[in-house]
């Protein structure tokens, strides 16, 4: 009998809590059983519900740190500027400096575009932003940076710091998950093999931005950026971009350029943009994330590169830019005047020392000047890879003019003379590696310079060939106005040696061949056709 009395006390009190059991199943934990949420609270509070965003919240970067002098107070900026390009290894070397220094003294330049971060990706002198020093990104190129600004505020000379964005191959090599991406995850690559940050990465934006901060510290007035743009060459289709968010490549570029400015206008500083010259005449953004108006809506000043050998044959109607640098020049800067009338932003553009397929003499140089003054423009900046510069190929006085004495409208050359005649000392010019005096046979008469010049109605833009352009006629010209090389020239050209328009060789060291510019997807490319929309019959462009 006790023995059944236990049985059903037993069963009556699991069955009692049964009952509570079932009964608590849904609702609020009382506290009476030890369930997950009251044993593990703090984890359930981090369960994400959703996964994370693409592109990570952003946070505060760290403090960057002031550089190890006190601020070198820079010249002002000049009412025009007038300015050539050195590397950092040229800043840094006090012969190669000193050389430089002495061509400014002698021509009417007076502003250096300065290298502090190039397109390796390393600063050229010892940083003291954390990330620069945590990756090892610097290279000890100018080793006094203060000695060097200090040494161009008493040659009353205006720095202006160029830094490389997003062709950076070193940070995306040590931070591959800034990198661009395959579409197997590895790291995307260019044709000559070199990697690339996301441009949607707000740490990469960060990251540059602190370098910007430091040289603005130590004395630099104007930051200039540059390879602001998307990849343009590589194999596109194949291209992904691990951070995008929807947002188009012209809208990315210009909310770059707009923090940048946020960032930097506080401390006083300029900030401008390089951008490719055909960007002044074309309708889109070139799939690289340049549009001339969204540009020009973050940056007060822009740097077209409108160098005439990077344009097509046939672009501007004319059967071959590079030989019409005043023409080419002009068209350009026109055409951005234009869009640009309603902008408060200035244009500075970047125009040609070099030569790549035709020489560059004083009369190209002087050629690309006068269109810059005819299109309206005052100031401009000159490129030359290797930072030779001839004082030569410029004015000498510098309150004068431009050199435009027995300049054709087209910037080609002199008169030519008459056939069976000795050229006089008026139908010659000097060469600019030789300062010999030689005479350029088969230019055109004046009356053939002025049906394509700056007083005739030229055709509309046309990027690409137009039916003027007759291959056989054009090589035969090719003849005629290509004029005397030096053995310099024949051997670079023998060699190879070409130069980039937004990137360049270091002093001493060969140039890399220039970048062929194409079109680039949103987030992963697939384009068809030709890698590069612009290019035709294999002609270099922009870049």
């Amino acid at each position: 009998m006790w023995k059944k009395t236990r049985l059903y006390v037993f069963l009556f009190v699991l069955f009692v809590f049964s009952v509570r059991i079932f009964s608590s199943s849904g609702t609020k934990s009382t506290g009476f059983l030890m369930n997950y949420e009251t044993l593990f609270p703090q984890l359930l509070a981090k369960t994400a519900v959703n996964p994370p965003p693409a592109i990570p919240p952003r946070v505060e970067p760290t403090p960057e740190p002031e550089p190890p002098f006190v601020r070198v107070t820079p010249t002002p900026m000049p009412e025009e500027v007038r300015g050539v390009y050195a590397t950092g290894w040229v800043a840094g070397t006090p012969s190669l400096f000193n050389n430089l220094l002495r061509f400014i003294d002698a021509t009417p330049v007076n502003s250096l575009v300065i290298d502090i971060k190039d397109d390796t990706g390393k600063v050229s002198y010892r940083s003291t932003v954390p990330m620069v020093n945590l990756l090892g990104a610097w290279e000890n190129k100018i080793p006094d940076v203060q000695n060097m600004l200090q040494t161009l505020q008493q040659k009353k000379v205006y720095p202006i710091a160029r830094l490389v964005v997003f062709k950076d191959p070193f940070l995306a090599e040590k931070r591959p998950d800034l990198a661009l991406k395959q579409r197997n995850g590895e790291v995307w690559r260019d044709y000559k093999g070199l990697a690339w940050v996301d441009p949607h990465a707000r740490e990469v934006w960060d990251y540059n931005i602190q370098i910007a901060k430091e040289a603005v510290k130590m004395g630099f007035p104007e930051i200039q950026f540059d390879y602001v743009r998307f990849a343009s060459d590589g194999d596109l289709r194949n291209c992904v971009y691990p951070y995008a968010d929807g947002s188009s490549k012209e809208d990315v570029i210009r909310d770059f350029l707009l923090y940048a400015r946020a960032e930097l206008e506080p401390l006083g500083a300029v900030v401008s943009a390089d951008i490719f010259g055909l960007v002044c005449s074309a309708a889109d953004d070139l799939y690289i994330g340049q549009k001339l108006e969204k540009i020009a809506e973050a940056v007060p000043v822009i740097s077209p590169m409108v160098y005439p050998s990077h344009y097509a044959k046939g672009c501007y109607g004319l059967a071959d830019p590079d030989r019409r640098p005043y023409e080419t020049v002009l068209r350009s800067l026109q055409d951005a005047r234009q869009r640009l009338k309603d902008y408060p932003v200035k244009l500075r553009p970047w125009l040609q020392d070099f030569s790549l397929g035709n020489t560059y003499g004083p009369v190209q140089i002087q050629a690309q000047i006068r269109a810059v003054y005819d299109a309206g423009v005052r100031e401009w900046l000159f490129w030359n890879p290797s930072c030779r510069y001839n004082v030569d190929k410029y004015v000498t006085n510098k309150n004068s003019e431009p050199i435009t004495t027995n300049v054709l409208p087209g910037g080609e050359g002199v008169l030519a003379p008459v056939v069976g005649e000795t050229p006089s000392s008026a139908d010659a010019i000097p060469d600019a590696e030789t300062d010999e005096t030689v005479a350029w046979a088969g230019e055109p008469a004046a009356e053939e310079g002025l049906a394509s010049g700056e007083g005739a109605l030229l055709p509309p833009v046309v990027l690409g060939l137009t039916e003027e352009w007759q291959e056989e006629e054009d090589e035969e010209e090719d003849l005629a106005f290509s004029g005397p090389r030096t053995d310099e020239e024949t051997a670079e050209t023998a060699g190879g040696k070409e130069h980039l328009p937004d990137g360049g060789e270091e002093a001493g060291k060969t140039p890399a061949a220039p970048e062929e510019s194409g079109g680039a997807g949103e987030q992963v490319d697939n384009q068809t056709g030709p890698t590069d929309p612009l290019e035709s019959d294999g002609q270099l462009k922009q870049e």
